[in-house]
C-alpha cells in the first residue's frame, strides 16, 4: 500500500506545472516609440520620481492555483518600473532626479495591482494580466491625480510556457510605463513646469 501511495504522489508532483519567476525587462525604447503624442520640451523639465508597491501580495499570481504554483518575479517590480519610467521620461527630454518629498515637481507611482490569472481546462488556457497604477504628482503647486489601468490577455492550447508568461508580463509592463510616460495630464503638467 505504501509503495502505491509513493508512486501516486510522485506522479502527481510530476504532473504539476513548475513554479517559476519571470525576469522583468521592459523594452523602454519600444514603449516610448509606441506613444503617439510624446511631448517636445523647449527646456529640460525635471521631476523627482518614486515608485511604491501597494499590492497586498508580492507575487504576480498562480500558474496553477489548485496546486499553489505561484508566478513571481526574479527582480524587483518597483525597481523595474522605476528604471523603465526613468528611461521613458529621459528619452522625452525630462530629467529624473532622486526623490525628494519637497521637490517642486514630483511624481509618485503607486502600484495597486499587477496580477496574472490563468483559467481554462486541459487543452485551452486563457492568461490575463492586469495592472492598476495610481499616478500622483505635484508640479509647481498644481496637483496631478489619475490612474492608469492596462490589461493584456491571450489564449493558448497548452499550458502557458515560461517564455510566453515572461513575454506577456513584460509587454504589459511596457504598456503601463508607456501609458504613464505619455499620459496627457502628465505631459501638460511637465510643459507648464517649464514656464
Amino acid at each position: 500500500m505504501v509503495p502505491l501511495l509513493l508512486l501516486g504522489a510522485t506522479f502527481a508532483v510530476g504532473c504539476a506545472p513548475p513554479a517559476h519567476d519571470v525576469r522583468l525587462r521592459p523594452a523602454v525604447e519600444a514603449a516610448v516609440e509606441a506613444g503617439a503624442d510624446a511631448p517636445g520640451f523647449e527646456t529640460q523639465p525635471e521631476v523627482a520620481l518614486r515608485v511604491v508597491d501597494r499590492r497586498a501580495h508580492h507575487i504576480l499570481g498562480y500558474r496553477h492555483r489548485e496546486q499553489g504554483v505561484a508566478l513571481g518575479t526574479e527582480n524587483d517590480l518597483v525597481a523595474a518600473v522605476q528604471e523603465g519610467l526613468r528611461g521613458a521620461l529621459e528619452q522625452q527630454g525630462v530629467e529624473v532626479i532622486p526623490w525628494h518629498g519637497e521637490a517642486e515637481q514630483r511624481l509618485t507611482i503607486g502600484i495597486n495591482a499587477f496580477e496574472y490569472e490563468r483559467s481554462g481546462g486541459w487543452f485551452s488556457h486563457r492568461v490575463t494580466i492586469q495592472s492598476d497604477w495610481e499616478v500622483r504628482g505635484v508640479f509647481n503647486g498644481e496637483r496631478l491625480d489619475t490612474e492608469v489601468i492596462e490589461e493584456l490577455s491571450g489564449w493558448t492550447p497548452w499550458r502557458p510556457s515560461r517564455r510566453r508568461d515572461a513575454r506577456m508580463v513584460n509587454e504589459l509592463l511596457e504598456r503601463a510605463i508607456d501609458a504613464v510616460a505619455n499620459h496627457p495630464e502628465l505631459s501638460q503638467r511637465l510643459q507648464e513646469s517649464e514656464q
